[in-house]
């Protein structure tokens, strides 16, 4: 995923938000865990009724499993299944199908009031009544009715000419103009749009963001020093920067010209019913960052029904977002292009040049009713809630993704002297000064991670201790068992060992929490939400109030509101404590591992200190 700014700030801090900025300072002050707002009155119970629902809360986590499942291309009631209910019928004669599964929704209020913790959103795709096989083909959509700068600019000559432009000028940025192109159809030409009906069923831009979308960038200052301690947190401010210097760009550069001309208003839009520019950007940014896939040899596209396939945990297979260190490509490439193999399963999306179409294949079999998910790729906890807004549940067969990130500098263990010398040698070996790198148990991630991780120490290890003279030069990492113990004597091993510790336990102190703390704090949470869920069930059994309804009780109205805006809350809250602690719990097995490997950052590097078992205690 490439979380570059696209036009922003070079500096991870720099231009931040006032009002994130300015509530930045008191992050390393106040206490963590009191941004939760008091409890209403009416969501006070006995402890055995808590209990209660604690537990309905923990059977309610799994996923769902229909019994018969529905037939093959069904949809769900209400306004989302209805949309894509009317596109997959209005384009079908274009080759849009769905073989084998239908669109369903997690049962229940609840699974809704929850989503964003173990469930991503209310709606996925399920096996059909007759089961799916595995390399079936279940979603095909022509890649005309993919949207991308390529298929949307083929109907838009006025966007082709701004894009070709703009290309011309600054250079090629796939996601930017994916975006420019989103935008154009929802908000410039969304009436003869062929998109249209599948821009129905997205997140509402007209709502209020902070209620469509659970990613920290939409998190309030309070709800943001939860996530104190990971990197989490420096990186939605950055985000919030981003999307202003993406914004201002857009002004600057697209939205003061045809097409967009006259569409939006001005930077502060006044009563206008327009939709502010800026909001527009926001909302833009939220669906590629979140439901984009980046397909083979095609690039950064947007495929309707295909991004409504929720993620599983896993570490196969490409990303469905950006790939990093790429712009994601314009989606453009020659026709019958891609990979070698266009139809290699292993990948999340394909673009199938036989038939001109973009395709998922099951990656195995489903029973009826069986949720299908396909995975995301390489992107760990942080990555899927900083673009989606969820966290996966921990399963103990695959941790793959279970990684911290981490800045490695060498001005934190190298002398002052020494430190022009390290970072030559650093960037000589091929390492950015500073590196951000996602550190994982070996075996577990790439292994190759692992083993640049120690190379990286031990080149910087070399200098501690040695201001005079040339950082030594580390030794390759071999796979065998007599070059281990080779590298198992040398003393540059050891130093990289003992700075990779101190490393580990220097990071994992940055945390204002234990983890009994967040153990507690999760399972207060969990209770309360299940709280808020029986009350929401108990106030609205009857009788819906919508929200529009103006002859509604206002009493009904504005208790429904604050049910809702209690529950979104003890989500996010419940979000950064989650993944707190899953980073701990990965900090202090790597310490462990390389204790194991005998503090041996190469032979840690090998696996040779991988901790057994599903060891859950710290």
């Amino acid at each position: 995923r490439d979380r570059r700014a696209l036009g922003g700030p070079g500096s991870r801090f720099a231009n931040r938000p006032a009002s994130v900025a300015s509530a930045s300072s008191a992050f390393h002050r106040a206490p963590a865990c009191r941004a939760m707002t008091p409890k209403p009155a009416y969501l006070v119970f006995p402890k055995a009724v808590s209990v209660f629902l604690l537990a309905i809360f923990v059977i309610a986590s799994p996923p769902i499993v229909a019994a018969a499942g529905a037939p093959s291309g069904t949809t769900p009631h209400g306004p989302v299944g209805e949309s894509l209910r009317a596109w997959i019928k209005t384009h079908a004669s274009a080759g849009v199908e769905l073989e084998g599964v239908y669109f369903g929704e997690h049962d229940g209020l609840g699974a809704s009031l929850r989503a964003g913790g173990s469930l991503r959103r209310d709606v996925g795709v399920f096996a059909a009544s007759g089961g799916l096989a595995s390399d079936e083909a279940y979603v095909s959509v022509p890649w005309s009715l993919v949207l991308c700068p390529e298929s949307v600019t083929a109907v838009r000559p006025e966007l082709a000419t701004l894009l070709r432009s703009l290309r011309e000028e600054y250079g090629s940025d796939g996601k930017s103009a994916l975006m420019l192109a989103l935008i154009h159809e929802r908000f410039v030409a969304p009436r003869d749009s062929p998109w249209r009906l599948y821009l129905d069923a997205l997140p509402d831009p007209a709502q209020n963001f902070s209620d469509l979308f659970d990613t920290p960038l939409y998190w309030d200052p309070s709800l943001l020093r939860e996530l104190e301690g990971s990197s989490v947190l420096d990186d939605a401010i950055t985000d919030q920067a981003k999307v202003r210097a993406v914004h201002n760009g857009f002004v600057k550069r697209a939205f003061s010209q045809k097409p967009f001309f006259g569409v939006f208003d001005r930077e502060n839009d006044g009563d206008d019913a327009k939709i502010p520019s800026l909001a527009a950007t926001q909302w833009a940014w939220s669906i590629v960052h979140s439901r984009a896939s980046n397909v083979p040899g095609k690039g950064l596209v947007l495929i309707p029904l295909v991004d409504m396939i929720n993620d599983k945990r896993g570490g196969g297979g490409k990303m469905k977002g950006t790939a990093e260190g790429t712009d994601g490509g314009d989606c453009g490439g020659k026709k019958g292009g891609g990979t070698d193999d266009t139809t290699d399963t292993r990948d999340f999306a394909v673009y199938d040049a036989q038939y001109d179409r973009a395709v998922v294949y099951a990656k195995r079999d489903y029973s009826p009713g069986e949720e299908v998910t396909e995975s995301y790729g390489a992107w760990s906890d942080a990555d899927t809630l900083l673009s989606g807004g969820y966290i996966l549940p921990e399963t103990g067969d695959d941790q793959s993704r279970n990684c911290v990130p981490i800045t490695l500098s060498p001005e934190n263990f190298a002398t002052e002297v020494a430190l022009g010398k390290v970072s030559a040698a650093l960037r000589s070996s091929g390492f950015p000064v500073p590196w951000r790198v996602c550190v994982s148990l070996p075996g577990q991630g790439t292994d190759s991670t692992a083993k640049r991780v120690a190379r990286w120490a031990s080149i910087v290890s070399g200098s501690e201790g040695n201001t005079n003279e040339e950082p030594e030069e580390p030794l390759e990492l071999e796979e065998s068992e007599e070059s281990e113990k080779d590298l198992s004597q040398n003393s540059n091993a050891k130093r990289a060992g003992e700075l990779l510790a101190r490393l580990l336990q220097a990071r994992l102190a940055e945390y204002p929490t234990s983890v009994r703390e967040d153990r507690a704090l999760l399972r207060v949470f969990g209770e309360e939400l299940e709280q808020v869920v029986w009350a929401f069930d108990n106030s609205f059994e009857f009788v819906e109030v919508p929200e529009e309804d103006e002859t509604a009780p206002e009493s009904a109205l504005a208790k429904r509101t604050a049910l809702e805006k209690r529950a979104r809350a003890l989500r996010r809250a419940s979000l950064a404590t989650r993944l707190r602690l899953r980073e701990k719990k990965t900090l202090a097995e790597l310490s462990e591992s390389v204790a194991r490997a005998g503090g041996d950052a190469f032979l840690w590097a090998n696996g040779l200190g991988k901790v057994s078992g599903d060891k859950d205690e710290l």
